[in-house]
C-alpha cells in the first residue's frame, strides 16, 4: 500500500492509507448512539473524519498522536472534504515514515529567517516610540 496524502485526495474516492491522529473525540448524535469524531494529519494537511460505528475497542486503543490505517469514502459534507471511515486500527509508529507526518515550511529557511529579523527590528522600532 503506498501511502496517500491529504492534499492529493479527491472527492468520492475509496481511500485506504495511514495518517496520524491530530484530534479523537466520541461524540453522540440526536439519536443517542455513538460515534467517533476524527481529524487525520499528514505532512500535507488535515482531514476531517467519521467513523459512524461506535466500538469500546477503538475507542480503547487509538488517541491523539497515535498512527492509523484507514479504509473509507473520500465524500464531501457542506463544501469540505470529510472521509467516512469503514475501518481503522492503530498502526506501530516503526512500520511509518515519521517524514510523511511532519509539516515542512513552504518558505526557503534564508528567506524566512531575513523576514524573522526584519520584523523583530521594526517590532524593536516600535517599542522605543
Amino acid at each position: 500500500m503506498s501511502k496517500l496524502f491529504v492534499a492529493d485526495l479527491q472527492g468520492k474516492e475509496e481511500i485506504e492509507s495511514i495518517f496520524s491522529v491530530k484530534i479523537f473525540n466520541t461524540m453522540e448524535g440526536k439519536d443517542g448512539r455513538k460515534y467517533f469524531n476524527i481529524i487525520l494529519s499528514d505532512a500535507t494537511g488535515d482531514l476531517e473524519a467519521r467513523l459512524w460505528q461506535y466500538s469500546e475497542e477503538v475507542e480503547k486503543n487509538i488517541s491523539k498522536n497515535s498512527f492509523v490505517k484507514v479504509r473509507g469514502k473520500l465524500n464531501f459534507f457542506q463544501g469540505r472534504k470529510q472521509f467516512i471511515l469503514s475501518h481503522i486500527e492503530k498502526v506501530n509508529s516503526s512500520e511509518v515514515n515519521e517524514d510523511d507526518f511532519v509539516m515542512k515550511a513552504t518558505q526557503n529557511p534564508e528567506v524566512m529567517h531575513h523576514y524573522g529579523r526584519r520584523n523583530r527590528s521594526s517590532t524593536q522600532n516600535m517599542a522605543g516610540r
